[in-house]
């Protein structure tokens, strides 16, 4: 079932300060549920766990053991090339972050454009699954919490949940990693660098429905913590 994941994800929010209401609140998950999860009367879904270790900001590995050794955030293990083995996921195509930006959902599916976009490379994570990309970092945009290398499992069509790390494309063509928030039908992406310039953008659905094109939860990702120390280190971002 869920392994003692309940206890674990009770200690680490009782850990961060926060009650079953404020974590359910972060994570779109019903405060009812919330106390299922902790008392293991119910598995817990991958992207509803990753969602959890988010919030708290804890490896997803300290919650659910078998993944231990995940690097933190929304955490996965270094991807594999590959094809399916043991309880890896399947392989999924691998782009170029910038290339992303060429995406229009008018023009053709977006699996369809992932397979044509990454000539052939794939990747495999722990829960990539079909109709999953991964999108390589590159340059130094999206320091220090991504640094130039790390691999984004993102999922399109699926919506994103408060708290979530998501790429999205405005409507002006740029392409953005933000941490989406959203409170009745306002919208924020958060930069990620907390005391940097990172810019965020905030925006009414209804009054500004074009203000953005497309967005996707990231799932999980290959960060090197070392790295990212050092990034914010340098950048006063810790």
């Amino acid at each position: 079932m869920s392994h003692g994941m309940g206890l674990r994800i009770k200690q680490a929010r009782e850990a961060a300060g926060m009650t079953q209401e404020e974590l359910g609140e972060a994570t779109e998950i019903s405060q009812n549920q919330i106390s299922r999860y902790e008392s293991d009367q119910v598995d817990i879904p991958a992207y509803r766990l990753g969602s959890i270790a988010l919030v708290l900001r804890v490896p997803i590995g300290t919650l659910d053991t078998r993944l231990a050794g995940m690097p933190s955030g929304t955490a996965a293990a270094p991807p594999v090339r590959g094809t399916r083995t043991g309880d890896l996921g399947v392989p999924i195509p691998m782009l170029g972050f910038a290339r992303a930006a060429d995406f229009e959902s008018s023009l053709q599916s977006v699996e369809d454009f992932a397979i044509e976009a990454s000539d052939g490379a794939t990747v495999v994570f722990p829960q990539s699954r079909q109709g999953d990309m991964a999108l390589t970092v590159e340059g130094d945009s999206m320091l220090p919490w991504y640094p130039p290398g790390t691999v984004l499992l993102v999922r399109p069509g699926e919506f994103a949940q408060r708290g979530d790390i998501v790429v999205a494309k405005l409507g002006t063509g740029a392409v953005v990693v933000k941490r989406y928030q959203r409170r009745q039908n306002v919208v924020t992406l958060e930069s990620l660098n907390h005391g940097s310039e990172g810019e965020t953008f905030e925006w009414h659905v209804k009054e500004q429905p074009g203000f953005i094109l497309w967005m996707w939860p990231v799932i999980q990702s290959t960060r090197d913590e070392r790295s990212v120390r050092w990034h914010a280190t340098k950048m006063g971002a810790v």
